[in-house]
């Protein structure tokens, strides 16, 4: 009788300690999910579902009020890297999107400079970002389209990008620093339609 009632307890006991073990690695994977989120880890992937809380447009909106309320023209004109709809644009507060969201008095509070696309497509262009699309004063232009039609002044390779055309359409490592120069094709230049500009992306 005291033999069966031993066997019980620890068949008991080996239940209890398997329960236990199964519970600590629920536990350590539950931190790893807590360190994980708090550290952003999940945002691209919320981001793209437009599941995260003051992000894309909604984000700057907010943004966009704050900068007219303490009188920041800069910032209501500087761009910023905003994902609409899981597309990455680069939009500032000039934005139709933006405008019809914002505070009622403080809708077109600035008028950002006549070339400020352009000028975005170039720095976008230099740091060696393919196709970006800049939205502002005029919504959703693709820096590789022609400019002209906006009445904004195309880009060119050498002036604007500070690079060089290539007859081949290889870009050779640059003999300076052996850094690889990257192609950009369609800046948006008519007269240099088809070719390949040479530039070293800055870091």
């Amino acid at each position: 009788m005291s033999l069966k009632r031993g066997y019980n307890k620890k068949a008991q006991e080996g239940g209890a300690s398997g329960f236990t073990i199964v519970g600590w690695i629920i536990l350590a994977i539950l931190l790893v999910i807590i360190v994980l989120a708090l550290s952003g880890f999940f945002n691209p992937l919320l981001q793209k579902l437009n599941l995260l809380p003051g992000s894309g447009l909604a984000a700057l909106v907010t943004a966009c009020n704050g900068y007219v309320q303490i009188g920041s023209q800069t910032d209501y004109c500087n761009f910023r890297e905003t994902a609409v709809n899981g597309v990455n644009e680069y939009v500032n507060c000039q934005d139709s999107r933006v405008q019809q969201d914002m505070d009622q008095q403080n809708r077109g509070a600035y008028a950002c400079t006549q070339d400020a696309i352009r000028t975005e497509c170039i720095a976008l262009f230099k740091q060696g970002i393919s196709n970006p699309v800049v939205s502002g004063q005029y919504p959703d232009v693709a820096c590789a389209n022609p400019l002209s039609t906006l009445g904004i002044t195309p880009i060119t390779c050498v002036q604007d990008l500070g690079g060089t055309i290539s007859a081949n359409g290889g870009c050779p490592v640059n003999a300076a620093d052996s850094t690889e120069t990257k192609p950009i094709t369609n800046y948006n230049n008519d007269a240099e339609k088809g070719k390949v500009c040479c530039i070293t992306p800055l870091s």
